[in-house]
């Protein structure tokens, strides 16, 4: 597993890849856009190549985009529907632009039938997808990740099933272009307890079963201050929280997880030493 974190874009491309380096990161993840809204800034080609030739050279790869957490891709209003299928594309295409392969959104929420709302859900990710090929064909490479929510309040994604009906859903060019990522303390707080004896196994021979451990392409490895069940989303410094280590070693032993990025979004202050406690259970 390559092991990174979530980093801020505030002061450019450029210094993002320096302290990606500078911390010994080998994968990282940023937004490539303001996560307040509004209009997106352009992307300076010269900059982004200089940003890509500095995270190679330090062999940091992948760059992970994560879309603003404003996007709600199950939200019945059309406004706002709008606004999240045209913030998706438009990621898409710039995730293509900075040379990253990922892009990882919630589902979103929703009041109402699940059904519907997953309906939404695959419908919105349909358009984006379609928009973002129009916009610039080269960014079909971009691989579109769903990430498993905690299920607090109306969150829709929590459950596996509800994840890969989305990506079931998908039957035209879009389809091959869905896959997961997989956050640790959203699962455990949703109600799968990772804590229980075998049940790391359990929960990724149920991957496997609905949509297979190749379609995880990323994890979000946070330990969690809630525990099983409770469908609290806070995120614990890795081994201070409720998963403790053991989780983290067995994920990180997973042979289909070898070369994957497993990003930290646990506090910053903490962010080298969680690093270095992921090092130490991969054995370096």
């Amino acid at each position: 597993m390559r092991f990174g974190a979530h980093l801020s874009i505030g002061r450019g491309w450029m210094a993002l890849s320096r302290t990606a380096r500078a911390e010994g990161m080998e994968s990282v993840q940023a937004f490539s856009r303001s996560p307040r809204g509004g209009k997106a800034k352009d992307i300076d080609p010269a900059e982004a190549s200089a940003m890509r030739r500095e995270l190679e050279a330090g062999g940091v790869r992948p760059l992970v985009i994560h879309v603003p957490y404003f996007v709600n891709l199950a939200t019945a209003d059309p406004q706002a529907r709008s606004y999240t299928i045209e913030t998706l594309a438009l990621d898409l295409v710039r995730a293509e632009e900075l040379g990253a392969p990922y892009v990882v959104t919630h589902l979103g929420s929703a009041v109402g039938g699940r059904r519907e709302a997953l309906e939404r859900v695959a419908s919105a990710v349909d358009l984006a997808l379609a928009a973002s090929a129009r916009i610039n064909p080269a960014s079909r490479t971009v691989q579109l990740l769903l990430e498993n929510s905690g299920g607090g309040g109306n969150d829709v994604g929590s459950r596996l099933e509800e994840l890969t009906e989305v990506i079931r859903a998908l039957t035209g060019t879009g389809a091959g272009r869905l896959g997961l990522c997989l956050d640790t303390c959203h699962a455990l707080v949703a109600g799968y307890d990772l804590t229980a004896a075998g049940g790391v196994g359990r929960f990724l021979d149920e991957v496997d079963r609905l949509a297979g451990l190749d379609s995880v392409k990323v994890l979000h490895l946070n330990d969690s201050r809630g525990g099983p069940g409770s469908h609290l989303d806070r995120h614990a410094a890795i081994g201070k929280g409720f998963l403790g280590t053991r989780v983290f070693t067995e994920l990180i032993a997973e042979p289909q997880f070898a070369d994957i990025p497993g990003i930290l979004e646990t506090p910053e202050e903490g962010r080298l030493a969680d690093l270095m406690t992921l090092k130490a259970l991969r054995g370096g």
